[in-house]
């Protein structure tokens, strides 16, 4: 038994699209113009705070930003619906791993989507977390597993998960289907990139250098 940690937000949920437009409601807050598909294509291999500060964000007005992100996401969650075969892929992870979710997102939120979905197989699920607090957040449930660093690993679509999970010291698998593109993940270096979520069954195994029994 080993314990994956997920991300929500681009590697459960399908928020890209829906999160495109919530981000262009935000700017209109702000008074700045609308995102073109040219900066959204550059957006794609920047952290999610970068983008927001080239497109014109003061450093203050980031974390505000992100506050209205989620309340803006929590209004529109009914539109919100699981990334394509994920849902798969998780019940067949679940059947051999412990599966837990890290997420900036909220902890009601998610809850409420993974039963609308038949998603139950997390547990814990760690909601609200800062942008710049998930290694914390990360270290300390893996601490809570009282288990060697190598039997986990964290799951996500930003450079900023890599990043997170390094710090920690766990294996990290990126997923090409969220936030960033493959080409941001890949100078990112995790220990492996998926481009379909049938492809984490058995590249977790790999990644953390083990053959799954």
């Amino acid at each position: 038994m080993s314990f994956i940690i997920m991300d929500f937000d681009g590697t459960l949920a399908n928020t890209f699209d829906l999160s495109l437009d919530i981000l262009n409601d935000i700017v209109d807050d702000f008074g700045l113009p609308h995102f073109t598909e040219e900066q959204i294509v550059r957006a794609r291999s920047m952290h999610v705070s970068q983008a927001l500060r080239e497109h014109g964000f003061k450093a203050t007005q980031v974390a505000l930003a992100s506050v209205a992100f989620q309340r803006k996401l929590e209004a529109h969650k009914v539109k919100l619906v699981p990334i394509k075969g994920i849902k798969d892929a998780v019940l067949e992870l679940s059947k051999l791993h412990d599966l837990s979710i890290v997420s900036s997102n909220n902890t009601s939120f998610i809850k409420e989507f993974l039963e609308k979905f038949g998603m139950n197989y997390f547990d814990p699920i760690v909601g609200g977390v800062s942008l710049l607090g998930k290694s914390s957040k990360i270290k300390k449930l893996v601490k809570s597993f009282q288990t060697d660093l190598a039997n986990c690993i964290y799951v996500g679509d930003e450079v900023r998960d890599v990043e997170a999970a390094r710090k920690v010291g766990i294996k990290v698998v990126s997923v090409t289907w969220g936030f960033n593109d493959r080409n941001s993940l890949e100078k990112a270096r995790p220990d492996r990139i998926v481009d379909d979520p049938v492809e984490l069954i058995p590249l977790t195994y790999s990644a953390m250098g083990g053959s799954g029994t």
